[in-house]
């Protein structure tokens, strides 16, 4: 299985230039426990130097992700940044507004981590680790996003909603933001 996806990445990296968009090339959404985590890799058509500049603006997510209401900046200490963020999601009728705030870092150039702060969140557990790395040959700006993350909701999901459903919502927030980061970072020089 492996090698297929490795396969259809490197397909999809000659093709990038025809494609013009993002494209998840792999995506995984695991459950256990009310434990959710997922596992994704994406192809950008933009340089990962713009594509990070933009993930680390703090007070302007809400134009990449529009799941997001609020996102601002609380404080900078040193190589941490404090970050309140307040999403809204629907499934089916029913509409969840979560608060979350996270502490993001810098391990390296090519990776933001962040860790939720479950007294400041509605979650009791939360991460989340973004790479982005530049893809060299595709004739024009690339990069290979990497994203990880992993959730504990601190509040009650409605049965009907169902562990399927809420997968299919982390992947399609997950696949609009990709798309709307490819478009901002595309357009910046």
């Amino acid at each position: 299985m492996r090698f297929v996806a490795k396969l259809l990445l490197l397909n999809l990296l000659l093709l990038a230039p025809a494609i013009m968009a993002a494209t998840m090339t792999e995506v995984e959404v695991t459950n256990e426990k009310q434990r959710y985590r997922m596992t994704a890799t994406a192809v950008l058509q933009a340089a990962t130097d713009n594509v990070i500049e933009i993930m680390v603006a703090y007070d302007e997510l809400t134009n990449i992700n529009p799941y997001l209401l609020e996102s601002r900046l609380l404080s900078s200490n040193g190589d941490t940044q404090r970050v309140s963020m307040t999403t809204r999601t629907c499934f089916m009728l029913i509409c969840y507004k979560m608060q979350h705030v996270q502490d993001f870092v810098r391990p390296d150039k090519q990776t933001i981590y962040s860790e939720f702060i479950p007294e400041l969140s509605d979650f009791k557990h939360g991460w989340t680790r973004w790479s982005a790395t530049s893809v060299e040959g595709t004739g024009q700006p690339t990069t290979l996003l990497k994203i990880e993350l992993e959730v504990e909701p601190d509040f009650f999901i409605m049965p009907i909603i169902g562990t399927r459903v809420l997968k299919d919502k982390l992947i399609e927030i997950t696949e609009v933001t990709i798309d709307n980061l490819e478009k901002k970072a595309g357009s910046l020089p």
